[in-house]
């Protein structure tokens, strides 16, 4: 996984993307667009083609060196996605100085619809990126339903037109006098194993039971004053029964919640029972907030680690 995701992100960095998000198998990459005035919504019709230019000649590149790709004899297949807009970045919780960085905006919802029509080996255009490059590529049409209506979107053939941007983008360097600052967002069964001079043995195969919260409010439902308080309300439910916060996203089905029971340092033989409370004191604090929510929960055998390279990676878990 780690030399997979390794290649690809390594190609994405050559065309000056930034890995923001690992969502299970999935990494979502942005490329910021400049404006004039230096304002979100500013940013010329050009220059909102030039990116997603930038953006669709990563894709293919990606598909050339990664299409087919054998992991110890099993093919891995990809699909890739291009949405393009305004999002807002938002940075949440705090309970015990624990934050979490979230994306929210309609490119993401989007990006949703578009990868359930798309299939292995897929490159699909949503309409918001379509209309910007549609005379500088081939392609054949694809029509999804987004929110009962009918969009154009496209299936890449091949790209005509290449972008005019420069390549690449400077590497990120983080000071020590800064690093300490971005502990909160780091999970906790990550930094204990770093100060404990154990960062190789991140990597395990564990039994863990884990929450998966489905926040069905739009972000434009969804005010930042409400999306804190019912961060703060899932932080302090999952901490009280000793739980570890995963991840936070958005797509399609609204804004998702990840949460495990059983990551280190805090495992228990009863892990189970305290994820089925903690999913029930949640669905109860959610109501009181009047946010519509839906919870799955499930208990298995997953690897637990570190996936990515040492430009981009994130502690999370993965399995069925």
């Amino acid at each position: 996984l780690n030399d997979y995701f390794g290649k690809m992100i390594d190609v994405i960095d050559e065309y000056g993307g930034d890995v923001v998000k690992f969502a299970g198998d999935a990494l979502i990459v942005v490329w910021s667009i400049a404006s004039a005035s230096g304002t979100a919504d500013s940013a010329s019709e050009e220059a909102k083609r030039q990116a997603t230019l930038r953006a669709v000649e990563c894709s293919l590149k990606i598909r050339e060196k990664m299409l087919n790709y054998n992991a110890e004899g099993s093919p891995l297949y990809l699909k890739m996605a291009l949405a393009t807009g305004l999002i807002t970045e938002v940075h949440v919780g705090g309970v015990f100085n624990r934050w979490e960085f979230v994306l929210i905006g309609e490119p993401l919802v989007e990006l949703g619809f578009a990868n359930h029509e798309a299939k292995a080996g897929d490159i699909l255009l949503s309409p918001s990126s379509l209309v910007l490059v549609n005379k500088d590529i081939e392609s054949t049409p694809v029509e999804f339903d987004v929110n009962g209506a009918k969009q154009k979107a496209a299936r890449l053939t091949r790209l005509k037109n290449s972008s005019q941007l420069p390549a690449g983008k400077e590497r990120l360097v983080i000071p020590d006098n800064l690093q300490a600052s971005l502990t909160p967002y780091i999970p906790g069964s990550v930094i204990n194993r770093v100060v404990a001079g154990q960062s190789e043995w991140l990597a395990e195969l564990r039994k863990v039971t884990i929450i998966f919260i489905n926040i069905l409010e739009t972000e434009r439902s969804l005010s930042l004053e409400m999306a804190q308080n019912l961060m703060r309300v899932i932080q302090r439910t999952v901490y009280r029964y000793e739980g570890s916060l995963n991840k936070i996203s958005q797509d399609d089905k609204g804004i998702m919640v990840d949460a495990a029971f059983g990551l280190p340092p805090l495992s228990h033989g009863d892990d189970p029972l305290r994820g089925i409370q903690a999913g029930m004191a949640i669905r109860d604090e959610l109501k009181k907030l009047g946010v519509h929510s839906s919870i799955g929960i499930t208990t298995g055998r997953v690897f637990c680690g570190l996936v990515g390279n040492d430009v981009r990676r994130v502690y999370t878990f993965l399995g069925n």
